[in-house]
């Protein structure tokens, strides 16, 4: 069966794009790895090219439809999705932009070659991808990679038929969770609005561009330490890191103990509601949950760490993730274009109220054996797309048990985000050092 020419978006591809067009930021997601010696740069870019047909939403281009937003496949001199540079600067600019889903392809990438061995990074459009297909999309470019070594002529096996809409995880639902569902979802809307002030970083709106990351790398030892001081608390590194951007947000925004103690983290519904983790195709499958200690910080890091670590536990009881699919049959009877009125003006009431929660997403671990491209990284990790101010949203990934900390910003914020985020390792347990 051949690629239609034309592939329909789901519910998530459209969401990404109308917070794109809300103004809240550039949703692109990326994947860094150091290598110790050199890849084939030709390999790599044929490789880079199969995979536009293996997986063939990542060879299209988003029409944004004013009803209903389509992908558009892209045709052969618009393919090209790879760049070759020995040019640090270069490799950078390429690194701190975003990616354009209405020009295409949404799988972009940069080997950058270095006499202490490459660096290359992957770059996806969020509107076709969360961080948990970012993984995905890495592990099967190494295994074609690896397998052209031997079969320089082969050709990759498009997957037509895998399903990237949210039923696929909803198969998984009993009827009888409907219910719970709808009430949990009453319950985060009222535990988000009363009151509606939320304590955030206080970040001066400016200009869009240019764009950086901040990137803190948290050595292996002590990751450790770390993971070891949650165990004995029967928390773990995700409620530990919680805990200490909490108390970094507390001191860096100056808390009057009035707005209320919330968070904006991710959950990947993959690793929840799927066998073997797996969805059928590349797409989006995290959402949202918003912790909230209300006013109750704890008196140290420890009780801090309990408060997120219990109310953590209550919601991973009751259908972890699931609340807001209530929203989807709503947004589902508008078209595009009145649902992109209705998200500007969400975003407008959120800063004028100040009721919107700083973000920390949980992006994973990346395995070492899926991004062996011959040898495998010295170092890899993940950045989460950028987002302007007011808002903020930062991340973490894990890899060889080092865990890195970043955040997508404009240039006029980064010193903001590096003090912020350089609180958030004082908190942590073990030594102060950290690598950059």
């Amino acid at each position: 069966m051949s690629i239609p020419d034309r592939i329909p978006s789901v519910y998530f591809d459209r969401l990404l794009l109308l917070m794109e067009a809300s103004g809240v930021g550039r949703f692109v997601i990326q994947m860094e790895m150091v290598f110790s010696a050199s890849l084939d740069a030709e390999r790599l870019m044929t490789a880079l090219d199969l995979m536009l047909d293996a997986e063939p939403v990542l060879g299209c281009r988003m029409v944004p439809d004013p009803k209903l937003p389509y992908w558009q496949r892209l045709s052969g001199v618009e393919r090209k999705n790879f760049s070759f540079t020995t040019n640090e600067n270069d490799y950078v600019a390429f690194r701190n932009q975003g990616l354009n889903c209405s020009k295409g392809p949404q799988l972009q990438a940069c080997l950058f070659r270095r006499a202490q061995g490459d660096k290359l990074l992957l770059k996806v459009a969020h509107h076709v991808s969360d961080a948990g297909g970012v993984k995905d999309i890495a592990a099967k470019l190494s295994a074609v990679y690896n397998r052209l070594e031997k079969e320089p002529g082969y050709k990759t096996e498009p997957n037509l038929a895998g399903c990237r809409d949210f039923g696929q995880i909803m198969h998984h639902v009993p009827l009888w969770a409907y219910p719970v569902i709808f009430v949990n979802f009453m319950r985060q809307n009222w535990s988000n609005t009363v009151p509606a002030s939320t304590l955030h970083l206080q970040l001066p709106q400016g200009p869009t561009a240019p764009l950086t990351y901040i990137i803190r790398h948290i050595p292996a030892k002590r990751m450790e330490k770390i993971k070891q001081f949650g165990k004995a608390r029967d928390a773990t590194i995700n409620d530990v890191i919680a805990a200490a951007y909490y108390r970094a947000l507390v001191k860096e925004a100056g808390w009057d103990n009035k707005a209320m103690l919330r968070l904006q983290t991710t959950i990947d519904l993959r690793r929840w509601y799927l066998p073997d983790e797996k969805a059928e195709s590349i797409c989006n499958l995290s959402v949202y949950e918003y912790p909230n200690l209300g006013r109750n910080l704890g008196k140290d890091f420890s009780e801090t760490v309990d408060l997120v670590s219990r109310s953590t536990k209550s919601r991973k009881n009751s259908w972890f993730g699931l609340t807001d699919v209530c929203l989807v049959p709503v947004l589902k009877l508008l078209s595009f274009e009145s649902q992109v009125k209705l998200g500007v003006k969400g975003v407008a009431y959120l800063i004028k109220k100040k009721a919107f929660p700083n973000a920390l997403t949980n992006m994973g671990e990346i395995k070492k054996q899926s991004v062996r491209f011959g040898i495998e990284p010295a170092r890899a990790y993940l950045l989460t797309p950028f987002v302007f101010p007011p808002f903020f949203g930062g991340g973490m990934s894990m890899y060889q048990g080092e865990l890195t900390l970043c955040g997508g910003v404009p240039v006029h914020v980064e010193k903001n985000i590096d003090r912020f985020y350089q609180t958030v390792v004082e908190n942590l347990p073990g030594e102060a050092c950290i690598t950059n």
